[in-house]
């Protein structure tokens, strides 16, 4: 008799979703309702207290590092 042992996949083996699922780097202004990747759709300005991401269409900040 054959014997199957069975393995299940890890987390890090799942087929991902396709891009049509919305990333977590995403960001939302809620002044103007802009939606955009938080690595390249956002100005990113620095100063002494850090960078602020700052909305391209209206210049909110919506995000302080």
């Amino acid at each position: 008799m054959t014997s199957i042992k069975y393995r299940p996949k890890q987390a890090s083996d799942r087929s991902r979703p396709q891009d049509t699922a919305r990333r977590k780097s995403r960001l939302f202004c809620p002044t103007c309702g802009f939606e955009g990747d938080a690595e390249g759709d956002w100005d990113h300005v620095s100063d002494a207290d850090g960078t602020a991401d700052v909305c391209p269409d209206c210049e909110s900040v919506v995000a302080r590092r």
